[in-house]
């Protein structure tokens, strides 16, 4: 009943941006619970849809957060780690991917909104990536998939720094990425550099491609990247 769902989610998202208006509290951490449960359902049932479309329902409000109680976009980010974390665990795969797109998105947010705590927001979504282990059987592990689309996501928030003359914020993702083999680095380079089409070729829950960058996004990563060579 996936329609339904759209409809529940579309419902909380309203009505938590209702209790931001007035102030309650309440309401807004029943919300956050209930957003926790449908993803732990969705992870539970296998049903990678509904936990797409929750998760940016959930974004959206955590978007609302920052100018309301930034602690709670914190409260937040930790939750989309945890859920991406647990999908990866369950095998319902592409979930920790979309989570790292969602989570780029909030930070690139906090920071046009000059939120007090967007250094935490980062450093939260510097720690989503997990350690794998190499394939003995020589093919890409979907551990391996998944951690390249978490960089992927993580680099593309250092092509928003780089855009907005952030440097310094630039070389903190940077820093965190500078132990990966370069073989890794120079394979998400390639594939953002080749990936030319915005939306997926396919009818997807977002309709979007996560490896796909503007341009001028691109362009700017053009220093991020040499720095990997030096």
């Amino acid at each position: 009943m996936r329609d339904v769902v759209s409809g529940i989610l579309l419902n909380v998202e309203l009505i938590s941006c209702e209790a931001m208006k007035n102030n309650d509290s309440g309401t807004l951490h029943m919300a956050f619970q209930y957003m926790n449960t449908f993803l732990r359902i969705g992870i539970r049932e296998k049903d990678p849809r509904i936990v797409f479309t929750t998760l940016e329902h959930y974004r959206l409000i955590g978007e609302e957060t920052l100018t309301y109680n930034s602690k709670l976009t914190e409260d937040l980010s930790f939750y989309f780690k945890y859920y991406g974390h647990e999908a990866t665990k369950n095998n319902v795969l592409f979930i920790l991917e979309t989570v790292a797109f969602d989570l780029c998105l909030l930070n690139e947010k906090a920071y046009e909104v000059k939120a007090s705590n967007r250094d935490r927001l980062l450093e939260i979504f510097l720690t989503l990536d997990q350690s794998i282990e190499d394939n003995k059987g020589g093919r890409e592990s979907k551990e391996e998939m998944s951690l390249v689309g978490v960089r992927v996501a993580q680099i593309r928030l250092a092509g928003f720094y780089m855009l907005n003359n952030e440097e310094e914020l630039a070389r903190r993702i940077f820093d965190d990425l500078k132990e990966e083999p370069i073989e890794r680095i120079h394979k998400i380079r390639n594939l953002i550099t080749n990936t030319q089409h915005e939306e997926f070729w396919e009818i997807t829950p977002r309709g979007i491609n996560f490896y796909y960058m503007p341009p001028d996004r691109r362009d700017a990563l053009t220093t991020f990247f040499s720095w990997f060579d030096e």
